[in-house]
C-alpha cells in the first residue's frame, strides 16, 4: 500500500500548487475530467474557484507541466482554447520554462504564467512541505480496490461525472449531479465495511455540492428568501435555473402525446399525473430552505473548502467534528436523500476506528526522490 501512494513528480507539484492556492483563499481541486459525449477528452490539472464578494465569482483553470521539456508554447495555446471553450474567467500556465517570450505569449492570450523560477520558489515554501493529507491518487486507489472486488467501476465513473459537471455545468446542474452521487454513497455507507473511505467520499461530494450552490445563487444575494427557495426548488425538481424552459419542454412533449399518440388525451393525462406525483415525492424544500438561508454569505464557499479538507485529511472527522455550517448542510442533504441523521452520525463514529492506511510508511505525501526541480533548459 505504501508504494501505491507515492506521487510522481508531476502529480506532486500539482498537489503543492493546489495547497498553495488553497492557502491564498481559493477552492482548489486537482484533475477534474473534461467529458465530451461521455468520453474523457482531457483533464484539468487544477481548477480554482474564487469568491471575491457577495456576487463575485471567478473560475480559473491551471495547466501544469513540470518536465525538462514542457512545450510551454503549445500548452499556452491549448489552455487559451480550452479556457474559451469552457467559458471560465481565467487561465494559468505553470511550466518549468523560464523564457520571457513565453510569458509574453501567455499574456497576449489572456493567461497568467508561472515560470520555472516561480515554481521552484513555491516548491520550497516550508508550509507546503508536509500537507498532512491523502492525495487524490490514494483515494482513487481505495475506490478501485472496492470496484475490483465487486467486478464493476460504478463509483469511479459516478465520481468523474460529478467532477466533470463542475467544469461544464457548474450550478444547479452540477448540484443535481452531486446529489445523485451522494445518494449512492450514503446508501452504500450503510452496508460497506469501508466506512472510513465512504465517509470521506460523502464529504468530497458535499464540497462539490456546496460549491455548486454558491455559484448557482451568485446573482440572488439581494433577493427575498422565498424567491431563493423557489429558484432552488425548481432547479432541484427539474434541473432548471428558474427560467421555466424545462417545464415548457415537458408540457410541449405531453401536448404532442395528446395530439398524436395512441389514446392521446388519456395517455397525456396519465403522464401528467405520474409526473406531478413523482415531483411531489421529491422533498426539495428540506434542502432548498436551509441552502437559501446561506445565500449572500460566505457559508457555502467555506463549507466547500471545509468538506474538501476533511475528505482528504489524515485526521478523520466524524459528523460531530464538523462545523455548525457543515453539519447544517449535510443534515439537509441527509433529509433530502431520506437518510437517518442519527444513524449516519453513528456510522461516522464507527469509521473512526477503521482509518485509511497512511500513504507511506513514514506518513509522507510525496516521494521525495522525485521532487528535485528538473532542468528548465529546452
Amino acid at each position: 500500500m505504501a508504494s501505491e501512494a507515492l506521487l510522481k513528480k508531476g502529480e506532486a507539484i500539482e498537489e503543492t500548487l493546489r495547497e498553495y492556492f488553497r492557502r491564498l483563499g481559493y477552492f482548489s481541486v486537482r484533475g477534474l475530467p473534461f467529458l465530451f459525449d461521455g468520453d474523457e477528452v482531457t483533464d484539468i490539472d487544477l481548477f480554482l474557484y474564487e469568491r471575491s464578494g457577495a456576487a463575485g465569482r471567478r473560475r480559473t483553470i491551471v495547466d501544469i507541466k513540470y518536465k525538462n521539456r514542457p512545450k510551454a508554447v503549445e500548452r499556452a495555446v491549448w489552455t487559451a482554447g480550452l479556457k474559451a471553450s469552457l467559458g471560465v474567467e481565467a487561465g494559468i500556465i505553470a511550466s518549468t520554462d523560464t523564457r520571457r517570450s513565453v510569458k509574453a505569449l501567455a499574456r497576449s492570450l489572456g493567461l497568467s504564467f508561472f515560470d520555472g523560477n516561480m515554481l521552484a520558489e513555491i516548491n520550497k515554501l516550508p508550509q507546503l512541505q508536509s500537507l498532512e493529507r491523502y492525495s487524490k491518487e490514494h483515494i482513487y486507489a481505495g475506490i478501485s480496490r472496492i470496484e475490483k472486488e465487486r467486478g464493476e467501476r460504478k463509483w469511479t465513473a459516478a465520481l468523474k461525472e460529478c467532477q466533470a459537471s463542475l467544469i461544464t455545468d457548474l450550478g444547479i446542474h452540477s448540484a443535481n449531479s452531486c446529489l445523485l452521487l451522494l445518494r449512492e454513497f450514503n446508501e452504500h455507507l450503510f452496508v460497506t465495511n469501508e466506512k472510513a473511505l465512504f465517509v470521506r467520499l460523502i464529504y468530497l461530494a458535499c464540497s462539490y455540492l456546496a460549491l455548486s450552490f454558491d455559484y448557482a445563487t451568485r446573482d440572488l444575494t439581494f433577493s427575498k428568501l422565498e424567491e431563493i427557495v423557489n429558484f432552488l426548488a425548481v432547479g432541484l425538481k427539474f434541473g432548471e435555473t428558474g427560467d421555466g424552459k424545462s417545464l415548457e419542454k415537458i408540457q410541449f412533449a405531453i401536448e404532442l402525446v395528446k395530439q398524436y399518440g395512441e389514446n392521446g388525451p388519456s395517455a397525456a393525462k396519465k403522464i401528467q399525473s405520474n409526473l406531478e406525483r413523482s415531483v411531489e415525492t421529491l422533498r426539495v424544500e428540506t434542502l432548498a430552505e436551509p441552502v437559501a438561508r446561506f445565500v449572500g454569505k460566505e457559508t457555502l464557499f467555506k463549507a466547500a473548502i471545509g468538506f474538501e479538507h476533511k475528505a482528504y485529511s489524515y485526521q478523520f472527522f466524524s459528523f460531530d467534528d464538523l462545523s455548525v455550517e457543515e453539519k447544517s448542510l449535510l443534515a439537509a442533504v441527509l433529509d433530502f436523500t431520506t437518510m437517518d441523521r442519527r444513524k449516519f452520525a453513528e456510522l461516522t463514529e464507527q469509521a473512526k476506528n477503521k482509518p485509511l492506511e497512511g500513504p507511506t510508511e513514514e506518513g509522507d505525501l510525496f516521494d521525495k526522490s522525485q521532487q528535485d526541480r528538473p532542468d528548465p533548459k529546452l
